[in-house]
């Protein structure tokens, strides 16, 4: 059962758009990140997939009231240099 997951892709209202079609739900934009949609199912569990511009990278929050940051795609912080 898949409840929640986010991915970055080319053009987040199409997928999110597509997904809400094939769930027989609805596409909203995600208030916390510009530019990036959520596709609802509109089903008991409240599955959701978040669709976030390609490049987005998500980072732990300072804080509980600030869980995830959000910022552009940037080799030095994705990790990807450090292995």
């Amino acid at each position: 059962m898949l409840h929640h997951i986010s991915f970055a892709v080319n053009d987040p209202l199409h997928a999110a758009e597509v997904v809400a079609e094939l769930w027989q739900g609805r596409a909203v934009p995600f208030p916390y990140h510009l530019g990036s949609y959520i596709a609802l199912s509109l089903d008991q569990y409240g599955t959701a997939i978040e669709f976030m511009p390609k490049g987005t990278v998500l980072k732990p929050g300072a804080s509980v009231e600030e869980p995830v940051q959000f910022s552009d795609s940037n080799p030095k912080d994705c990790g990807l240099n450090k292995i």
